[in-house]
Order: C-alpha cells, then sequence, then structure tokens
C-alpha cells in the first residue's frame, strides 16, 4: 500500500512536469511586466502576491477593511466573524478590479473537475489557479490541503498542481479558538504563527500549494 502511494505521487509529479507549458518570449515579457500570466507558476505567484498585497492592505488601511468580514453591532462595532462563504465573497470583491485588466477572471464557487466546487478560481481560458479559503477556527483548517486542494482541486488539469490555501485570523476577540495543529496539539497564537506551521503542512503535501493567513483581527 505504501509503495503503491509513492509510486502514484511520483506519477502524479512526472506528469506534472511532463504537462508544464513553457511560455514563449512575448509571454515571459507581459509577465515580467505584471501582464497576463504565461503559464500556472505565474498564475499562481501573481494571485499569491495580490493576495499578500490585500492582506497588508486589511491589516493597515485607516479605513477598517477588516470589518468587512465581521458582523456588527448597530454602533458599527465587530461583533461576530461572518460565515466562510461571506468571507470569501468579500476576498472575490477586493481581488477582481486587480486581476480584471490583466484579462482573469475571479469567481466563487468554481466547478472543478468531478463536478467538485472550490472556493475561488481565478482563471483565464485554459489555466486555472484554486484558492480554497478557511477560517481560523474551521474544524477542517489542517485538513484542507491533502482532503480538498490535492485530492480533489489541483487535479484539474488546467492548475498544473498549483493552489492556495487563504486562512482568515479573528484574533482572540473573536470568542472562538484557533484550531489546534494536530501535529503539535496546540493552536497557534499568532497569525504569524499560523502562517508557518499552514506552510510546513503544504510543503509536505505539494510544493505546489502555498499557506497564506489575513489578519482580519483590528488589533489595533
Amino acid at each position: 500500500m505504501i509503495a503503491s502511494s509513492i509510486a502514484l505521487a511520483q506519477h502524479r509529479v512526472a506528469r506534472r512536469e511532463a504537462e508544464f507549458s513553457r511560455p514563449d518570449w512575448a509571454q515571459t515579457l507581459r509577465a515580467l511586466a505584471n501582464e497576463a500570466p504565461a503559464n500556472a507558476a505565474d498564475l499562481h505567484a501573481l494571485v499569491a502576491e495580490h493576495l499578500s498585497d490585500l492582506a497588508r492592505e486589511i491589516d493597515g488601511a485607516n479605513v477598517d477593511l477588516f470589518k468587512q468580514f465581521w458582523n456588527e453591532t448597530g454602533h458599527g462595532a465587530p461583533s461576530t466573524p461572518k460565515p466562510e462563504e461571506s468571507c470569501r465573497d468579500v476576498l472575490v470583491n477586493l481581488l477582481r478590479p486587480r486581476l480584471f485588466p490583466l484579462g482573469l477572471t475571479v469567481e466563487p464557487e468554481g466547478h472543478m473537475s468531478a463536478n467538485k466546487r472550490v472556493d475561488i478560481v481565478v482563471a483565464r481560458p485554459g489555466l486555472k489557479l484554486v484558492v480554497e479559503v478557511k477560517l481560523a477556527h474551521s474544524r477542517d483548517l489542517w485538513e484542507a490541503v491533502a482532503n480538498q486542494l490535492d485530492h480533489l482541486y489541483t487535479r484539474d488539469p488546467d492548475t498544473n498542481g498549483f493552489g492556495i490555501l487563504l486562512a482568515i485570523w479573528f484574533g482572540a476577540k473573536s470568542g472562538k479558538s484557533v484550531t489546534a495543529n494536530p501535529d503539535t496539539n496546540a493552536s497557534p497564537s499568532t497569525p504569524q504563527a499560523l502562517a508557518a506551521e499552514l506552510g510546513c503542512t503544504t510543503t509536505r503535501q505539494s510544493a505546489r500549494i502555498a499557506a497564506l493567513v489575513v489578519d482580519v483581527s483590528g488589533k489595533r
């Protein structure tokens, strides 16, 4: 069983390498100019960078962008975290104006192979990048890479194996505990620690899946 699993994993790696689409010179120049991505690796890097920029804006903007992820009291104070689907929709609306000029669509509940659906798909014809969104207190946070991204979504040939796990950190005032890391039986105490520990999880599973954390705690 172990040998067959190793052989299957090796086969997937070989297949992905064989399917790699090497960009021509014009595509390479467009990618370097921050224009349309030439291949799945470019798209992965581009979306990861935009998500990282959004994370910095949400954490530091003076217009309280973080509140879009929270239900609010009648006085506008954050009260409880919004559901995962609502948080996903906020991210979709923030990403669309950034990526539309590059000829990329950003859609929620993207349809994948085997009739599965992933939280966000960034795409152009023949190319997809899948993003699975999890709240830091989601029960399946630590299994999302293996059970969803790697096992289901990145098998779509248009992804070439690339995906992103995006965790949303609400902090202590949410009243919800961050799901404990099954490797340590402890909950990460900061968004930076969560990002590092999720990164170790994704690395074990696939070098083509990145882990990012968006801090919406409004801690300042």
